[in-house]
């Protein structure tokens, strides 16, 4: 595990060194959990305790990552959750982190930044920092485009998930 770890490292080094102008300015560090016994292809960023945990086992099908590697596309997609949550500590955000800590925080965040935000952002940036990400794959929104195609109106909500 140590190589992948060191290629996550350097790719979050240098998205926190080279990609903040579209998100804010600010930094910081975060612990990164490889957990490599697992079935489930995903990852997350949490706060309290304010870390992130990719689970290494990619998807069985290449169509969600095309050619590039697993943990190259979830570290780029992560870490701008990490850029999120760091740039979202301002405002009633911070006051609710000075005085509740990361609790606060996280619960102040995820009132006021809705999830589509969160997910779609870091969709867009994982695909703008690599030749693939899932913006650049059509199966990525096959289901969007079926139930278009079938004049089939879902809410927003429902369609998004």
């Amino acid at each position: 595990m140590e190589p992948k770890a060191q290629r996550v490292a350097n790719i979050v080094n240098y998205i926190d060194k080279n990609n903040t102008r579209s998100i804010g300015n600010k930094t910081g560090s975060i612990d990164i959990v490889l957990q490599n016994q697992t079935v489930i292809p995903n990852g997350y960023v949490g706060l309290a305790p304010f870390r992130s945990e990719f689970f290494c086992t990619p998807p069985s099908a290449n169509n969600v990552t095309g050619s590039q590697d697993w943990l190259d596309v979830l570290s780029m997609h992560e870490y701008r959750h990490v850029q999120q949550i760091i740039n979202s500590r301002r405002g009633i955000t911070k006051v609710a982190s000075i005085f509740q800590g990361q609790s606060g925080w996280s619960l102040v965040s995820n009132i006021s930044l809705p999830n589509w935000y969160f997910e779609g952002d870091a969709t867009i940036s994982e695909t703008a920092w690599s030749l693939g990400g899932r913006g650049r794959s059509a199966f990525f929104t096959i289901e969007q485009r079926a139930l278009a195609y079938a004049d089939i109106n879902y809410s927003y909500q429902k369609n998004r998930n």
